[in-house]
């Protein structure tokens, strides 16, 4: 049995097989390649960085916390003040937030 090989003339060029460079030239798929840029570094990232993230997200949660408490201490009405226990929410994020971070910048920094 015969085998024909292709002239280059047929063989199509790797710019007419990928379709990527008209979808990255394409302003609305911006969001799409952040998305994934950021899918990959959480796919990817060490056990160090993902300990910190978490961390940084208690901390984000910490200072919501707090910015709740004193608008609910700064309220006109003082029968208003609602139900949540932001004083407690914020001690324990900030305490477990500050122990994830501390944890995280070790094993950055020791390069694990």
């Amino acid at each position: 049995m015969e085998y024909k090989r292709r002239n280059e003339e047929t063989v199509p060029s790797p710019s007419e097989l990928d379709p990527s460079p008209p979808i990255a030239a394409d302003p609305s798929w911006h969001h799409m390649r952040v998305r994934m840029k950021i899918f990959d570094y959480l796919t990817f990232a060490s056990e160090a960085e993902i300990v910190g993230l978490w961390g940084l997200a208690l901390i984000l949660l910490a200072l919501f916390a707090m910015w709740a408490e004193r608008r609910r201490a700064r309220t006109a009405r003082f029968d208003n003040v609602g139900w949540v226990p932001w004083t407690s929410i914020f001690v324990f994020s900030a305490m477990i937030g500050a122990g994830l971070i501390a944890l995280a910048a070790k094993g950055i920094l020791s390069g694990q």
